[in-house]
């Protein structure tokens, strides 16, 4: 699906801070939203990447608004700047809540590798009122991102496919956040593939699927009446 708006720009100091928005079809009340935010070492990546993403879809089937996000890069800024200007994305979509029919109380944070950390760093070391955070692909040097989730904080899923052999994406990283969410009482998931040794998704369960189902979770009691994620025919031919 294309884009409701586009390259809109949420800060001026960087030319890559835009980001792109999918509306769902109108209802009469306002929907929850999804914010990607790409992968890719902080050196590359786009935000199109969420375009191939499956979530997008299924948000969008579900009643649930999206954006994908670009940030700048290494070249332009170091890390904390990096993380702490994105927050500007999240205040633009809140802004513009009114006019987009969203929640503001209902918006959940994504991202991959690079994207995850500035998911964390949002949804944790942020004062944003984000509901929930998927982490995929956690990488290396995000450990500190952890002293940020404090008890009572949103909840986390996380997902690593590769392998101990990876060690920018090893799954140890992503174990040490649940442990450390386990251990303050703060709602974790953590899955993984037979490579990552990490545990599996039920047998024809794809990732998003548990996303979906877990960002629902923390939006209920708002939540729509039926809350099952819907499959058209191409999520079954992906199943199995």
């Amino acid at each position: 699906p294309k884009p409701a708006h586009t390259n809109l720009r949420y800060n001026h100091k960087y030319a890559l801070s835009t980001l792109d928005v999918w509306l769902p079809p109108s209802t009469n009340t306002s929907c929850p939203m999804v914010v990607f935010f790409h992968g890719g070492a902080f050196v590359g990546g786009d935000k199109s990447q969420f375009s191939k993403n499956p979530l997008l879809s299924k948000c969008l089937m579900n009643g649930i608004a999206c954006a994908s996000v670009n940030y700048p890069l290494k070249k332009d800024a170091n890390y904390l700047k990096i993380m702490a200007q994105s927050a500007e994305s999240i205040r633009l979509i809140k802004s513009q809540a009114e006019d987009w029919n969203i929640d503001p109380d209902r918006i959940a944070v994504m991202g991959t590798s690079a994207g995850a950390m500035i998911a964390e760093y949002l949804c944790y070391w942020c004062d944003m009122g984000i509901a929930a955070c998927f982490a995929d692909q956690q990488p290396k040097y995000s450990w500190f991102l952890a002293a940020g989730i404090k008890k009572g904080a949103p909840a986390l899923i996380l997902c690593t496919r590769s392998g101990t052999t990876n060690e920018l994406h090893h799954p140890k990283h992503a174990k040490f956040f649940k442990m450390h969410c386990d251990s303050l009482g703060v709602k974790c998931e953590l899955y993984g593939s037979k490579a990552s040794g990490l545990p599996a998704l039920p047998t024809g369960l794809a990732i998003e699927d548990r996303v979906m189902e877990f960002f629902f979770e923390q939006w209920k009691p708002r939540s729509p009446t039926n809350s099952t994620v819907k499959h058209d025919k191409s999520d079954t031919a992906n199943d199995k």
